[in-house]
């Protein structure tokens, strides 16, 4: 093959050191989360999106809350519209 590619040897060596320091950072990586600080981190992050969420689910609750009383008012009809439809 070096008489077809004489640069086979060199991309060999190089796409095996890329590999063994792909392999090493992500033993590294596993090594970080299953760690103390990655676990602390791991909490921090979800106990972010659990807020977020606490959150979503009441503004939707709130919004249900403002059509349930418009309709108990009488002022909310479904699928009327205060825009103007064109029919182009």
């Amino acid at each position: 093959m070096n008489r077809l590619n004489p640069y086979e040897a060199t991309r060999k060596a190089a796409f095996e050191k890329a590999k063994a320091d792909r392999h090493a950072k992500r033993l590294d990586k596993i090594k970080e989360k299953r760690s103390k600080a990655g676990k602390k981190s791991k909490l921090g992050r979800n106990k972010v999106y659990q807020d977020l969420q606490k959150d979503l689910v009441k503004s939707f609750a709130d919004a249900e809350k403002i059509i349930r009383d418009e309709e108990i008012a009488g002022n909310y009809v479904p699928g009327d519209t205060e825009e103007e439809e064109s029919d182009e």
